[in-house]
């Protein structure tokens, strides 16, 4: 454990608002993300705008119905659990799929560039990424289907 906190830290980013452009706007909330995701997300087209929304909400979707989204005392929560680090490996690995590695580590990262992030929540979330990437990496013709997950 020592070792992936002093490797898996990053510097605190800004934080914005953020939305997608027309017609998702109008089904979307803005969300609070680090500027540095922003500008990633603004430089995708709407259709992957639209698949990233996707690949995410995959992630969480297969993360709950793997593991339960509760903590040692049994409070129901989505950090520092099993949950959250199969949500984070699955997540870079579809991004990874579909983006790119380079692209997905970028995003992951810069997700983690939350002002007061945690320490040992972020060097487990940036290690759970790595993971994801690498699967990805490794497992080129890996899909959701052949994972027994959707």
């Amino acid at each position: 454990m020592q070792k992936i906190l002093e490797e898996y830290q990053v510097s605190d980013g800004e934080m914005t608002t953020w939305e997608p452009g027309f017609p998702f706007n109008l089904a979307t909330d803005p969300i609070k993300m680090t500027t540095k995701e922003a500008e990633m997300l603004n430089d995708l087209n709407l259709i992957e705008q639209k698949d990233f929304k996707d690949v995410k909400e995959t992630a969480y979707a297969s993360a709950d119905q793997t593991f339960a989204k509760t903590d040692f005392t049994g409070a129901e929560t989505q950090n520092d659990n099993h949950n959250d680090a199969y949500r984070h490996a699955y997540w870079n690995a579809l991004m990874t799929s579909r983006f790119g590695e380079g692209w997905a580590s970028d995003f992951a990262t810069a997700h983690e560039q939350v002002p007061g992030n945690e320490p040992a929540r972020e060097a487990m979330d940036l290690h759970n990424n790595e993971v994801g990437r690498r699967i990805a990496r490794e497992n080129p013709d890996a899909s959701p289907r052949s994972s027994g997950r959707s």
